[in-house]
């Protein structure tokens, strides 16, 4: 699903709400607040990955080691006793919540277990509602909101009571189990509940350290057949890991540790789900949570809401599927391509394009919903002309109507000023100046601070493991490949950087080569669009046009 279409989608739910909500007084402040509910959770675009599990299975420590640190406090007893969330953030914090309060409470990171476990907040005799932590780890930035809950079963009752309450919040679930009692009754209870709404689950059977290969198998056949019992062929898939086997792994840099421990596959599977098929279950989540309001609805206001949006998520749903059934396998990719070099895009861009779609997804949703955004934006003046055409070549035109006249508005009055000013001849100095740029182009900031991370990251997994990394880089396009060699220090690793990055060279104008005699032998052959491909490729290597400000 493109940017565009996942866009309209979430304009013409945003339309349904408000259908629903026009329908009301402004002072019916009860359904006011459930239709800016549903708003509030278009625009932010949040996406609950819920961790689930009875006590005591290392959901918090499973979660730690995805995100390579100890963040979240564990132990042997039940622990955890209030819901907490950990998303992406500028600066490692934690922002309390409390019940019938609309104060926060900032706190670091180490203050954590005083407010969130049973020791340090017995019954949630504190009475906080959600503690939201924010680190900086890469699998957040791609979108998701990890939710540690209190286990189920222990012999406190409200950590239950609190999980069950939470799952209506819930946009997917891990669920988190042990091979040394796996899927107790409890977890298999919330699978039964969770199972008719079509999230979706992932399971883990943790602590595989614990037991012999042989049991582990036995576990692993038990689960699996569970899991037949309650979902049939759609059953999750379900990894083995020792979580803290993982996490010691990666504190340790142990990669053939962090391979065993069973953790890479569960995080490439929920980094492919993210890629795929995020943008599709956040739709029809939503649908479900718009439809859930309008079966609530008087029945002289429902009229036929219900049934739209039911049609409305079946048709995202099957637009999905035809999607995933068009898209080749890799094996028909080389098929097709037998004799083309295999070449990665430039990472780095590849990083800038990510966090420039992440912000754009959101940040066009919000112009359109959000007044204050709206004066915002104008008073930075739009974006730099650059990034202005990125967002009209991916923005919805409705957006782009309520986005715009603001700016448009201002710059007219400006215009109007400067036509009464004596001093005319100083215009064209003036304009320049009123003419976005780094500092008020919300876009550029945001595109040099992602480059500066995605470089760094590069240049420290070369410092980490220079084989390693030099077999899975990318060709970096030239422009991040200066900034690339800037960032190391060491003269032998940049000399054998620039080899490999010749090696890339010469296997790309291989291809082209290759591609252009095809061509000048059949002129119209099917071979055209490969050439163009491999053309376009070496462009990007050499100007790294993508990402470019022409201004």
């Amino acid at each position: 699903m493109n940017l565009r279409d996942y866009e309209q989608y979430k304009f013409a739910l945003a339309d349904a709400v408000r259908a629903m909500s026009d329908q009301f007084s402004s002072t019916d402040s009860e359904w006011q607040d459930r239709f800016r509910d549903l708003f509030a959770k278009l625009a932010d675009d949040r996406f609950n990955l819920a961790f689930i599990g009875r006590f005591s299975r290392g959901k918090s420590s499973l979660m730690n080691a995805i995100l390579g640190r100890p963040c979240l406090p564990i132990g042997i007893v039940p622990l955890t006793s209030v819901i907490t969330t950990v998303s992406y953030g500028s600066k490692d914090h934690v922002v309390l919540r409390f019940d019938s309060s609309m104060l926060t409470q900032e706190i670091p990171i180490a203050a954590l277990p005083q407010y969130v476990t049973q020791q340090g907040n017995p019954g949630n005799m504190k009475r906080i509602k959600v503690a939201e932590v924010q680190i900086r780890a890469d699998v957040l930035r791609r979108g998701f909101y990890f939710v540690d809950t209190p286990g189920l079963g222990s012999a406190i009752a409200a950590n239950t009571r609190t999980t069950e309450s939470f799952l209506p919040e819930a946009d997917a679930f891990l669920v988190v189990t042990s091979f040394e009692s796996p899927l107790s009754e409890e977890e298999i209870r919330v699978l039964r509940e969770v199972s008719p709404s079509a999230r979706k689950i992932f399971v883990a059977i943790n602590k595989q350290d614990l037991v012999k290969p042989e049991e582990r198998e036995e576990a692993l056949a038990f689960v699996r057949s569970q899991l037949a019992a309650i979902f049939g062929e759609d059953a999750p898939q379900v990894f083995a890991l020792s979580a803290r086997d993982g996490l010691e792994a990666k504190l340790r840099k142990d990669e053939a540790g962090l391979q065993a421990s069973g953790l890479i596959d569960l995080e490439q599977r929920l980094i492919d789900f993210l890629l795929t098929e995020k943008a599709t279950q956040f739709l029809i989540r939503m649908s479900a949570r718009i439809a859930e309001v309008a079966n609530r609805l008087p029945k002289a206001k429902q009229g036929d809401m219900p049934q739209r949006l039911a049609v409305f998520a079946d048709r995202i749903a099957a637009q999905a599927k035809v999607q995933r059934f068009q898209c080749a396998t890799p094996e028909q990719s080389e098929q097709a391509l037998p004799a083309l070099h295999q070449f990665n895009p430039c990472e780095i861009c590849g990083h800038i394009d990510e966090a420039q779609w992440n912000f754009l997804r959101k940040f066009q949703f919000k112009l359109t919903v959000d007044p204050q955004e709206r004066r915002l934006f104008a008073e930075h003046r739009g974006l730099c002309g650059f990034h202005a055409w990125l967002l009209e070549s991916i923005a919805a035109d409705y957006g782009l109507c309520m986005s715009y006249p603001p700016v448009l508005d201002r710059l007219a009055a400006w215009l109007r000023a400067e036509a009464a000013d004596a001093k005319l001849l100083e215009t064209p100095k003036r304009l320049q100046a009123l003419l976005p740029k780094r500092g008020s182009c919300v876009l550029c900031d945001l595109r040099a601070a992602a480059e500066s991370e995605a470089v760094a990251a590069v240049a420290a997994r070369l410092s980490r493991d220079e084989a390693q990394a030099l077999k899975s880089l990318s060709a970096i396009c030239f422009p991040h490949f200066g900034k690339l060699t800037e960032a190391l220090r060491d003269a032998g690793q940049i000399a054998r950087l620039l080899e490999h990055q010749a090696t890339l060279f010469e296997r790309l104008s291989e291809d082209m080569r290759r591609h252009a005699l095809k061509y000048n032998a059949r002129r119209r052959g099917s071979d055209s669009e490969e050439e163009e491909s491999a053309g376009h490729r070496a462009l990007l290597i050499l100007a790294g046009f993508r990402n470019v400000n022409p201004a």
